[in-house]
């Protein structure tokens, strides 16, 4: 079994730390990230301008940094669980002008999937139900 790390306080943990959940003494176990279990999420930052950007299971929000010049394909994470939810952020100073477009990558459906004219400050939320396998805008 592994020693002390030192003092640890909610604000010095990145949220990639792991541990293990048990249902029951000697029941099923399973390894979960802190960021499960203080609801927050793994933010990454763009200056990508017009194209693709593409998300992973631990990517729940992207903020766009940079003015739009095209369009934005944005790809949600593939198997995603129940419940998750994506966030595209404008985090500029001014309106979006150019459109952001969610797209599954994995088979699933996305209901009203376009994004337009985000100001300055604003998001589109999209949030998954694993049910429907469906992607919901949400906001």
């Amino acid at each position: 079994m592994p020693g002390p790390v030192g003092a640890i306080s909610w604000n010095t943990l990145t949220g990639n730390e792991c541990y293990r959940l048990a249902l029951s003494p000697g029941g099923p176990e399973a390894w979960i990230s802190l960021n499960q279990t203080r609801n927050t999420v793994e933010e990454i930052t763009t200056a990508t301008t017009t194209g693709a950007v593409t998300l992973n299971q631990t990517n729940m929000a992207v903020i766009f940094t940079a003015a739009l010049t095209g369009g934005i394909t944005l790809n949600l994470p593939p198997t995603p669980p129940d419940g998750q939810t994506v966030v595209a952020i404008n985090g500029t100073v001014a309106a979006f002008t150019q459109t952001i477009t969610a797209t599954a990558t994995d088979g699933a459906t996305v209901v009203n999937a376009t994004a337009v004219n985000l100001g300055a400050g604003a998001s589109a939320n999209w949030v998954y139900n694993a049910t429907a396998n469906t992607w919901y805008k949400v906001r």
